[in-house]
């Protein structure tokens, strides 16, 4: 199969230790992954703009997305001053 840049950019690096991300997603994914879910993008709209497909994004998001769930504490309602 011919190598294109679009292909060589979303080259797949799986190993046992850590989940496969596509090389567009720079060297630390996790991080890039959490960076647009902060500011508020929804899987489509991160597969949209890395040019992946929305399933691929849906399940590397899927951890970040439940970490950010647990992490954040119900805070409760300020006392009025």
């Amino acid at each position: 199969m011919p190598s294109t840049p679009l292909r060589d950019a979303v080259h797949v690096q799986a190993s046992p230790v850590r989940p496969a991300y596509p090389d567009i997603l720079g060297p630390m994914p996790e991080l890039t992954l959490a960076c647009w879910i902060d500011l508020g993008l929804s899987d489509a709209e991160i597969a949209r703009y890395f040019g992946l497909d929305e399933r691929c994004v849906s399940v590397l998001t899927r951890p970040a997305r439940m970490r950010a769930r647990w992490a954040t504490p119900s805070m409760p309602r300020a006392a009025k001053l």
